[in-house]
């Protein structure tokens, strides 16, 4: 049997990257990240990235983390009203999609939701109105979980 000190170091993981384990029983057992992951209660997809929108222009994204292995397409609806596709990669009640204050002086309503498994919905409201320009470097999270 080999040493674990002896074995080559894997620097990177995937979700079917399976992990040897001892659970305190006689036997070595094995486990996948993405059920790991899932028995810790962590997000199997998460994207993290700042959001930005001036005029009528499409929202502008600068992703800090993204494990979902596509880029999220962002879309501009009309005033106020902007998407973030990722097309099938949703859950249904179990997707969460946070939006937190940016650089900005004053205060406004950001509302997001999971519309379905493609879309996430992003409107941005000042004094009571649908408002374009109100997203200044927002950060936004986007967690799926098993």
């Amino acid at each position: 049997m080999a040493k674990i000190s002896n074995l080559t170091e894997l620097t990177t993981a995937t979700d079917t990257s399976e992990i040897v384990i001892n659970d305190g029983t006689p036997t070595t057992k094995k486990i996948t990240v993405a059920n790991l992951k899932t028995s810790l209660g962590l997000p199997i997809y998460t994207y993290k990235g700042f959001i930005s929108q001036s005029g009528t222009n499409v929202p502008t994204l600068v992703e800090l983390y993204n494990n979902f292995g596509v880029t999220p397409t962002a879309l501009y609806d009309f005033t106020g009203t902007f998407r973030l596709q990722l097309t099938g990669l949703l859950t249904a009640n179990k997707s969460v999609v946070k939006i937190y204050q940016g650089n900005q002086d004053k205060q406004v309503i950001v509302n997001s939701y999971v519309v379905d498994v493609n879309d996430v919905s992003i409107k941005t409201i000042d004094n009571g109105l649908s408002t374009n320009g109100i997203l200044s470097s927002h950060l936004i999270e986007i967690e799926v979980y098993a």
